[in-house]
């Protein structure tokens, strides 16, 4: 952790670092020209000299900060060396990378006024000493001020756009990732919804023969006890659907189901809505097939019926459905081949989200994924749902 946070602040002080050394390098260049006499100044105003290099330099290393006031105190040291015949490149090189920093950091106002004041100054000095209007010198400092202003401009509007861009797609994230969440919400509010007709299908047969028990008990015993025991075993499988609608109602003002939730029974003409529209499916079934409860045979139906949806549009044309009954589970697997080139199922789609929170509100397992002739979808669900109810 230590190791991380000391990367972290060199990171952040790498900035004014290179700031530093930048103010260092010019400032040094322009002492060692001083220093060997590369300008022509009078050993008399040698203080004024050393002074304007000082002012023109050192306010580079602040000039994150306060872009506008260095670049002012830069133009006044400019000013002083020109005075006295000691201007030279490194103060010059100071201002410009000045200049270029309050255009891309500053206002607009405070632009227009940084840059129309260097170049009136630096005009008015060149020509106060003596400089020809409209000659190759006077003519330079509008030319530099202008490009150094007009490169910092296109930096701050590259940087506004870059920030608008990555703004505007993290709002399409968090409004993709919200529109998600309530599509999942809406599917898990459609599970709850056929489970409770489910539910409500059991407790009607349970009171059916609750009734039939209490008729019979008295003039026919072994019947009463085989009502009875369709009494237990429904209980038994609503008791097991209730446990995933304890958070969840139906949306007030629907109108409710008149026909029953699907099942298995009902797979074969599913089957063969599929194959009616040129989709080959190889159909097996392997172990002793048994009745499912009304939940299990909804979401072992539901599943087939996206995972052969699936299979239809990004597949080949073909598919295998594979059935296989166990002593505790029913295990259903679809493979399909793919087109060449096409792509999958994405595991993050609404239609995989909705298989598995059918397959998990049962207690069954769910694995989806491209495999080597295709792809495959394979669920187990428990069969502790099944019965005769």
């Amino acid at each position: 952790m230590r190791g991380v946070r000391l990367g972290e602040t060199a990171r952040a002080g790498s900035p004014w670092l290179l700031d530093g050394l930048l103010c260092s390098g010019l400032l040094g260049l322009a002492l060692a020209l001083l220093a060997e006499g590369t300008v022509e100044w009078d050993e008399g105003t040698g203080a004024v000299a050393l002074a304007s290099a000082v002012l023109a330099c050192a306010p580079v290393a602040l000039r994150r900060r306060f872009p506008a006031p260095a670049a002012l105190v830069s133009l006044s040291g400019c000013v002083m060396a020109g005075a006295v015949s000691a201007f030279q490149t490194p103060l010059q090189l100071a201002l410009t990378v000045l200049l270029y920093t309050t255009a891309s950091r500053s206002g607009r106002g405070v632009r227009a006024a940084v840059g129309t004041g260097a170049v009136v100054t630096l005009t008015a000095m060149d020509l106060a000493w003596g400089a020809v209007l409209f000659s190759p010198s006077v003519l330079w400092w509008p030319m530099s001020v202008a490009a150094a202003m007009s490169v910092g401009y296109s930096v701050r509007v590259h940087r506004e756009r870059l920030a608008d861009s990555q703004d505007r797609a993290r709002r399409a994230e968090e409004q993709r990732e919200e529109e998600a969440r309530r599509r999942v919400a809406e599917e898990r509010l459609r599970i709850a919804r056929e489970l409770h007709d489910v539910v409500a299908h059991n407790l009607t047969l349970v009171n059916v023969q609750a009734e039939v028990a209490a008729h019979l008990l008295r003039s026919d015993p072994d019947a009463a006890e085989q009502a009875l025991g369709h009494v237990r075993r429904g209980s038994r499988s609503v008791l097991s659907e209730m446990s995933a609608l304890l958070s969840v109602v139906r949306a007030d003002g629907e109108e409710d189901p008149t026909a029953p939730a699907p099942g298995l029974d009902q797979f074969p003409e599913l089957l063969r809505t599929f194959t009616e529209a040129g989709f080959e499916v190889d159909y097996r079934v392997s172990g002793s097939p048994v009745p499912l409860g009304p939940g299990t045979g909804l979401v072992a139906y539901r599943l087939l019926q996206e995972a052969l949806t699936n299979a239809h549009k990004h597949g080949a044309g073909t598919a295998t459905v594979c059935l296989a009954y166990g002593a505790a589970r029913l295990s259903l697997e679809v493979r399909n081949p793919l087109h060449p080139g096409g792509t999958a199922p994405s595991p993050s789609g609404l239609g995989t989200i909705g298989m598995r929170e059918r397959v998990t509100a049962i207690g069954g397992t769910l694995e989806t994924g491209q495999v080597e002739d295709g792809y495959r979808v394979y669920a187990a669900v428990p069969l502790e749902n099944r019965g005769n109810s």
